[in-house]
Formats: structure tokens, C-alpha cells, sequence
């Protein structure tokens, strides 16, 4: 396993347009399809992140009290790190579906060509650093 310093960013407009995608309704059946999506996209995530944090807690509680193991929650470690990527991912690209439908653009087409990557990419150049910014295990 190796240590990056690859952030993951999760900022609050990111979850406040995911909010708001799961309180409403797109008119267009496709853009819906593509809200629908991504949205159960973003419900999977977080209940596999909430798993893995359980799993992370647990394990640390039990290295906590003394009883370690030879893995040093290597293991754990790994799949929370993969965990939260994929729910920021989930996050981010709902966020831009969201956006988007909502200045009028095509959702369908950030959706299905990854371009929430590169609106991620670009916040962080406009703006500077994130103070969401986490450094994670590859």
C-alpha cells in the first residue's frame, strides 16, 4: 500500500446540490434518468463508506485495548481510503448533474463523460486549496 497525497474533495455546495437533487424532480425524462443515477450512486457509496468506517472503528477499538494483530489495519485502512474516493466521486458527480440541470446545460452528457472530473479540477484551480481537502492512502 502506498500513501499519496491525492486529496479528495468534498466541498458543502457539492452536498447542499446533492441535497437538493434528492428533494426534487427534473422535468425531462432523460435528465431524470441521470438524476436517478447518480443520486443511487451517491446512496451506495455512503452506506459502503458507512460500513467501512464501522470496520475502521471497530478494528481500532480492538488495537486500542491492546489486542493487535500482525496487519496493522493495513487492510482497513485500505478500503476506507478506497471507500471515501468512491463517495466523493458519487458526490461530486451529483452535484454537477445537479448544476447542471439547473443552469439549463446538459446533465446527461457531464454525467456520462466524467466532466464532473474536471469541474472538480478547475474549482481547485479558481479558488486555491480547499479547507476539504484530506490526503489519502492510494
Amino acid at each position: 500500500m502506498s500513501i499519496t497525497t491525492d486529496p479528495v474533495l468534498v466541498e458543502m455546495p457539492d452536498l447542499s446540490a446533492v441535497a437538493t437533487a434528492l428533494c426534487c424532480r427534473f422535468g425531462d425524462a432523460t435528465a431524470e434518468a441521470h438524476r436517478l443515477t447518480t443520486l443511487r450512486d451517491v446512496l451506495d457509496a455512503s452506506r459502503s463508506l458507512a460500513r467501512s468506517l464501522d470496520e475502521f472503528a471497530h478494528a481500532g477499538g480492538a488495537h486500542l485495548r491492546g489486542v493487535h494483530c500482525t496487519a496493522d489495519m493495513h487492510i482497513e485502512l485500505e478500503h476506507l481510503a478506497r471507500r471515501l474516493s468512491a463517495w466523493s466521486d458519487a458526490v461530486i458527480a451529483a452535484a454537477v448533474v445537479q448544476r447542471e440541470w439547473q443552469s439549463g446545460d446538459d446533465c446527461a452528457r457531464a454525467a456520462t463523460t466524467g466532466e464532473h472530473r474536471a469541474v472538480a479540477a478547475r474549482g481547485l484551480l479558481d479558488d486555491g486549496p480547499s479547507s476539504a481537502l484530506f490526503p489519502l492512502p492510494a
